[in-house]
């Protein structure tokens, strides 16, 4: 993912909805780059090779994919200095 640009903000697990659920937030400066990076992200030969070695491993770890837009509100505080 750093290879394509993706800033990760922050990466959480749960349980909470009876399963696991791993959550990322990423930042793109805009939705063309976004875009852009998903693209080229999945079709890179080193990712299609990890989920290829993993799901034979261990069967397939994705069971859905959810993918939010989320825009700053006028009102969002400051960013925090907490890291």
């Amino acid at each position: 993912m750093k290879r394509y640009g993706f800033d990760i903000v922050f990466t959480s697990e749960t349980t909470s909805m009876g399963g696991p659920e791993f959550v990322y937030l990423l930042r793109w400066p805009d939705d063309q780059v976004r875009t852009k990076a998903w693209k080229a992200f999945l079709a890179d030969p080193d990712w299609i090779a990890i989920k290829k070695t993993t799901a034979a491993k261990y069967g397939d770890l994705v069971e859905d994919v959810q993918d939010r837009q989320l825009q700053l509100t006028p009102y969002t505080p400051a960013a925090s200095t907490v890291p």
